[in-house]
């Protein structure tokens, strides 16, 4: 028997998940719980062999979740299920260990079949997901280049932004002009567009704050 925990906020969303995933003798939910704060204490107080997770919860994200669980010997096999199709979330995913990913809108006969695989350890990736992962690690964006991009959509001048970095003007403008050539790039509002379509902000895990000394 494998046991799955859903860890899902939206009620009705998280019944329909159970009740596809009972649709296999062989699982059973020992508990449907709506935050990263009750699936804490689900894994520790009972025996999870899968845990299906989505990204949105009542207290946080998935990510928050997995980064709580890295490294303990209590953190089961993850299978992440999500409306979202972000190449950032699918690697931030798996960069968290999470084993598998699959969309919400994916057929009953997709879902078992990760549920199965995740929980024999197997990594279980919608169609598509895995080529959304190659483009999220071709994206490489530093943390200085992604602060340096939060401040053109916010629509601050180079001035503005290196202001509110701690840098000078002429490295902003060497961090855009190395961008702009990067991705083919003509112009600041080329990238913004560009950053704002393809969500280049969205990733969980390479979002973090810029925390290099100010003046570097």
């Amino acid at each position: 028997m494998t046991r799955v925990l859903i860890v899902e906020d939206a009620e009705i969303v998280a019944s329909g998940l159970r009740a596809t995933i009972e649709q296999d003798p062989a699982n059973e939910v020992v508990a449907v719980v709506p935050s990263v704060e009750l699936a804490e204490e689900a894994i520790r107080s009972k025996r999870i062999d899968v845990l299906v997770c989505d990204i949105r919860l009542a207290d946080g994200t998935a990510f928050d979740l997995l980064k709580r669980l890295a490294g303990r010997d209590l953190q089961p096999p993850t299978l992440i299920v999500s409306s979202y199709d972000l190449p950032q979330y699918v690697d931030a995913a798996l960069q968290l260990g999470a084993l598998g990913y699959v969309l919400k809108t994916a057929p009953a006969r997709e879902l078992l079949a990760a549920v199965t695989t995740v929980a024999a350890r197997g990594g279980a990736y919608g169609p598509g997901l895995v080529t959304s992962v190659i483009k999220a690690k071709q994206l490489g964006l530093t943390p200085r280049d992604r602060s340096v991009v939060a401040g053109i959509l916010a629509g601050r001048t180079n001035d503005e932004i290196g202001a509110e970095l701690g840098v000078s003007r002429k490295t902003v403008e060497v961090h855009v002009s190395n961008m702009l050539e990067r991705f083919g790039l003509a112009s600041r509002v080329e990238l913004a567009q560009r950053a704002e379509h393809e969500q280049w902000l969205a990733s969980p895990v390479s979002a973090d704050e810029d925390r290099r000394p100010k003046g570097t």
